[in-house]
């Protein structure tokens, strides 16, 4: 779990992130689109190629060109569009759309509620400390598209509880858990990708991680359900 962070070299950055490379545009996610009550199978581990598939269909969610098609792809939230939360599975790549360009791109591999922490000293405020292994990469024109960062921090996550309510502000001690060098960095600017951990401080009975679109200027959000946390 040791953090870094890398500069992505513009070729393969555009391979791996810039749809409209490739001369197709991205999917656009219906606008009455709601939110699944259930976790949403993860897109097939195939590539447009191999499927014969139209990548332009609107039913297909906007995904890797073949350069990147191993990996599982989750529901994309377009700006503007989507209202009201989407669920996303542990391992599914979620992109950041702006004006219908894939701009920034991150996956939570792992969500681990924490028996104990490095640091011995730091004990949870709010009930445990939850790590997110996060792996994230922007796009090298992401600052031309209106995002001058993609910050991926502790505040910048909520938990929603068992009566639908949201609580914010999960750094607590969070903060002191993990060294420095096994963090996710803070933000990543344009061109740059990076992997790591982030802690939140959550509830006891909290029953998804949310991240609300509105930190990127898109509307809607993303949750992954507790259901797929391990255990330390």
């Amino acid at each position: 779990m040791t953090g870094r962070l890398r500069t992505t070299p513009i070729a393969a950055l555009a391979a791996a992130l810039l749809v409209g490379c490739t001369g197709q545009e991205a999917a656009e996610v219906p606008a009455d689109q709601t939110a699944p009550s259930g976790t949403q199978e993860p897109t097939p581990d195939r590539s447009p190629a191999e499927t014969g598939e139209d990548t332009a269909d609107e039913t297909d969610p906007p995904g890797p060109d073949d350069a990147e098609a191993d990996r599982e792809w989750g529901a994309q939230i377009m700006s503007p569009g989507l209202e009201g939360y989407v669920s996303q599975n542990v391992g599914e790549w979620t992109g950041i759309y702006l004006d219908s360009q894939l701009v920034a791109a991150f996956v939570i591999e792992e969500m681990e509620l924490l028996g104990d922490c490095p640091n011995d000293r730091a004990e949870p405020e709010n009930g445990y400390f939850l790590a997110l292994q996060i792996a994230a990469e922007t796009g090298a024109d992401m600052e031309e598209q209106g995002l001058a960062q993609f910050p991926l921090t502790a505040q910048d996550f909520q938990v929603r509880l068992r009566d639908g309510g949201l609580v914010e502000g999960l750094l607590g001690n969070a903060a002191d858990c993990l060294p420095e060098d096994e963090r996710l960095p803070e933000a990543l600017g344009p061109g740059e990708e990076a992997s790591g951990v982030v802690v939140l401080d959550v509830p006891l009975d909290f029953e998804a991680v949310v991240l609300e679109g509105r930190r990127y200027a898109l509307s809607g959000a993303w949750e992954w359900p507790r259901s797929q946390t391990s255990t330390q």
